[in-house]
C-alpha cells in the first residue's frame, strides 16, 4: 500500500509539474505572439507614413528628371510634368515668338503697300 501510495504522489508530482511546465509554455508563446504582433504593426505604421510623405505621393516633379539613364532623360513611370520655371520659360519663348511673327507681318504689308500690286 506504501508503494501504491508513493506511486500516486509521484504521478501527482509529475502531473503538476508537466502542468506548471505547459503553463509557463503558453505564456511564453502568449508574450512571443504579442510582440510580433506589435512589431508588425509598427512596421505598418513605418510603411504608411513613408508611403505618405515619400516623393511618389507628393509629386515632386523634379523626381522625374533624376533618371538612371542618365542626365537629361526623363524617367516616364516618374514624370509629373513640367516644373513652373520650365513652363515659364516656354510661355516667355511663345511670347518673343508671337513679337517677332507681329514684327514680320507688319514688315511685310509695309513692304507690300511701297511696292504694291503686281499685277
Amino acid at each position: 500500500m506504501a508503494l501504491a501510495t508513493l506511486d500516486n504522489e509521484c504521478r501527482r508530482k509529475l502531473i503538476e509539474a508537466n502542468y506548471r511546465y505547459n503553463q509557463a509554455l503558453a505564456s511564453e508563446q502568449k508574450m512571443n505572439k504579442s510582440i510580433m504582433e506589435a512589431e508588425s504593426n509598427e512596421d505598418k505604421m513605418a510603411e504608411v507614413y513613408n508611403a505618405i510623405t515619400g516623393d511618389f505621393l507628393k509629386e515632386n516633379p523634379e523626381l522625374g528628371f533624376n533618371s538612371a539613364l542618365g542626365p537629361g532623360k526623363i524617367s516616364t513611370s516618374l514624370y509629373k510634368g513640367l516644373t513652373p520655371a520650365m513652363k515659364q520659360a516656354i510661355y516667355d519663348e511663345q511670347a518673343s515668338q508671337r513679337a517677332e511673327l507681329k514684327i514680320r507681318k507688319e514688315a511685310y504689308t509695309i513692304n507690300k503697300k511701297k511696292i504694291g500690286p503686281i499685277f
